[in-house]
């Protein structure tokens, strides 16, 4: 508590100081070392720090949460970025301690390089490019791919370099194994832990062309990630020598900064911007949350009459409403939706449309089965009776399910009168009776 308390007497600069100024935060994210040695310097880093990260917040959530019904997602960058910040001040603590750095002062170290950690959030602001508005649904998957991974790799770097910087490390590889031994560690946990579409690849479910880009870069992600571990571990193993020694640096070597007024004109300004621009864009993701709720909840009649209501143009740009078979998210049942759907005309046919293709993608050689092989009976009597009450689907499944409709036409387990529909359906020609039939 007393460290804590030395970091705010210290927020009042003396005069003269140095100034924390919008170009020296430019400068610091292209990572100039005096610049990075300012940001070290100010007491006020982090409070600046944690403005940039609010904006960033919004910046990646203005246009895909309602913040109106879940305002946490806003605040996740300020969770995620505490605890990941812990984690590799820690890691880097312990190998300054390895390499002869004084005992820790937990409370002007941290926040110190919290400051440092936090000032990295400006490059987020790139998130709030919405690409989803000009781009087809693949193209802007890639972009905010592409996004997320320039972002990514500029923070490794610039955090290298800041690290490198502030503990006067002689050997930059040092600090490139413990970092990417954290970023590696941190980006396996995401891709394992979050919901990919690449198990559904091996289901046999066709995929969109989104949900295919996930599951290559996501696969990609996994193999070089576990591939490399190993590098790192051996990296962190090694960097954790005693020689050459670090340094940390201290107060008493650089002048203490102050943040400029435009520097926190710049910050509030980047949290405030969204006030004018939240009431065009979150509209489309409140009403994309009450549907998907009441989905969920099973009150499909209320979220099928809800989505009718309103034009396609009123929900987010390439919106995915469960449920996702290709991410293995079966609520609701797609069956049940399909059943309410119907041939009721009231509901608009991009509501008709867009569920009709869930249906026929998630079709496939399992599904399309009269028994299983474990002997249970297959799902195909639901399957035609849901085709043939819903025309949409009828073409679909006539283009994309020839083969397995012709399979099924000529497997003499299932009844004629089955096989007649099937052959409808699939608009198949007319096939003779095999010899075993009666």
């Amino acid at each position: 508590m007393s460290e804590l308390t030395e970091v705010d007497r210290q927020m009042e600069a003396p005069a003269g100081a140095q100034q924390l100024t919008p170009a020296t935060i430019g400068r610091f994210l292209l990572g100039r070392r005096t610049a990075i040695q300012q940001v070290a310097s100010c007491p006020n880093a982090w409070r600046l720090g944690f403005v940039f990260v609010v904006a960033a917040g919004f910046a990646r959530e203005y246009d895909g949460e309602s913040l109106l019904h879940e305002p946490w997602h806003a605040a996740l960058p300020i969770g995620a970025s505490l605890i990941t910040s812990l984690v590799l001040f820690l890691m880097v603590s312990f190998v300054a301690f390895r390499r002869g750095v004084e005992t820790v002062r937990w409370g002007n170290d941290y926040f110190r390089f919290l400051g440092l950690f936090w000032m990295t959030a400006p490059l987020a602001w790139l998130y709030a490019i919405p690409v989803e508005r000009f781009m087809s649904p693949g193209d802007a998957t890639a972009a905010n791919l592409w996004l997320l991974g320039a972002v990514a790799i500029w923070r490794v770097v610039l955090i290298i370099r800041v690290i490198t910087v502030v503990y006067n490390a002689e050997k930059v590889f040092d600090v490139v194994a413990i970092v990417m031994l954290f970023s590696d560690t941190v980006m396996l946990i995401a891709v394992f832990v979050m919901p990919t579409p690449i198990w559904s690849i091996m289901g046999g479910i066709r995929l969109t062309e989104s949900e295919r880009i996930i599951a290559d870069v996501t696969c990609n992600l996994k193999l070089w990630g576990i591939l490399t571990l190993p590098v790192w571990l051996i990296g962190g193993a090694f960097a954790c020598r005693t020689r050459p020694a670090w340094s940390l640096l201290r107060g008493n070597e650089i002048a203490i900064a102050a943040v400029s007024r435009s520097s926190w004109g710049i910050a509030i300004a980047s949290v405030l911007i969204w006030i004018p621009v939240l009431p065009f864009t979150q509209p489309e993701q409140r009403l994309r949350f009450l549907v998907e709720r009441d989905l969920v909840a099973g009150k499909l009649e209320d979220a099928l009459r809800r989505m009718s209501g309103h034009p396609r143009s009123d929900f987010p740009p390439h919106w995915d409403p469960p449920p996702r078979p290709g991410y293995g998210m079966n609520t609701p049942d797609l069956y049940l939706v399909m059943d309410s759907l119907g041939a009721d005309e009231n509901f608009r046919p991009w509501v008709r449309d867009l569920y009709c293709d869930k249906f026929t993608n998630s079709l496939n050689s399992r599904k399309l089965r009269y028994v299983k092989p474990n002997g249970e009976s297959g799902d195909i009597e639901k399957i035609v009776d849901l085709l043939e009450r819903n025309p949409e689907a009828q073409q679909a499944f006539a283009e994309d399910h020839r083969e397995n409709a012709r399979r099924l036409t000529q497997d003499t387990e299932i009844p004629q009168s089955l096989r007649e529909r099937i052959r409808v359906l699939a608009d198949l020609p007319d096939l003779p009776l095999s010899k075993s039939e009666p």
